[in-house]
């Protein structure tokens, strides 16, 4: 049961909204690359406000799309999402790995972010893939233009950097 002090901090579908607003104003190439990734890597729970049962399911391209029909009255909303950091000397590289769910308005930050991206970089050396952004394949999916591209490579090659050595 939630309690009232803690419903006025919940996360409601305004909330969200201006979130996601954030982010495309101030990290566009951030905000393209959180719409393009599935559903296993970062997603929107909509749940009942008084039973916590979840109702749906979204990526946040969906959200968007169906921004104005999605329920505003007794839903509240969560967004999970894949993160990775290095995890210390004497651990498998794969302990890093974890998931961060933003349920209150203070966890809605940028700083939640690049978690997500070094999540993404970790995935592609797991697989043994080239590197996250290193091919076209991935600019493309995500509609990353040049000027995204120059943001976003030195944090993406940083992460990647890291990774090889790790292994």
């Amino acid at each position: 049961m939630i309690m009232a002090s803690d419903a006025n901090n919940l996360i409601q579908k305004r909330n969200l909204w201006k979130f996601l607003k954030m982010v495309q104003v101030q990290n566009r190439p951030v905000f393209k690359i959180m719409a393009g990734v599935p559903t296993s890597v970062i997603w929107i729970d909509i749940l009942e406000r008084d039973t916590n049962k979840t109702i749906q399911v979204l990526s946040i391209s969906e959200f968007i799309e169906q921004l104005h029909t999605l329920p505003t009255k007794g839903a509240v909303y969560r967004i999970n999402q894949r993160t990775y950091s290095l995890p210390d000397e004497e651990y498998d590289i794969s302990a890093g790995e974890s998931l961060f769910t933003a349920s209150c308005r203070e966890q809605l930050t940028l700083q939640i972010l690049p978690s997500m991206l070094f999540y993404l970089c970790y995935q592609k050396v797991k697989a043994r893939a080239p590197n996250f952004l290193e091919c076209m394949e991935d600019i493309k999916k995500y509609k990353l233009t040049r000027k995204d591209m120059e943001r976003l490579t030195p944090y993406i090659s940083e992460c990647n950097k890291q990774l090889i050595d790790k292994l």
